[in-house]
């Protein structure tokens, strides 16, 4: 995991959610894949209109409501799927 410890405009603490935000997220596909299993494409968040994970839920669960913190969150790249 390579995330930035902290968000660059406000200086909230963010790596701390990252792990729980990439268990829920994981969580909510496989739901959605149980529900669907024809209709989502591995890897892929919002695959149609139909089966979408709002992350926007995901983060108001979690309670960032900051949209800078929030912007961290939803554009951290994991580098370790890469290499």
């Amino acid at each position: 995991m390579l995330i930035n410890p902290v968000c660059y405009t406000c200086g909230k603490a963010v790596s701390a959610y990252y792990e729980a935000y990439l268990a829920i997220k994981e969580n909510r596909l496989r739901e959605l894949t149980k529900k669907h299993p024809s209709k989502v494409i591995p890897h892929m968040i919002s695959t149609t209109n139909d089966l979408q994970v709002e992350m926007g839920d995901v983060l108001d669960k979690m309670k960032i409501t900051r949209m800078c913190c929030r912007r961290m969150m939803l554009t951290a790249v994991n580098f370790n799927e890469f290499f």
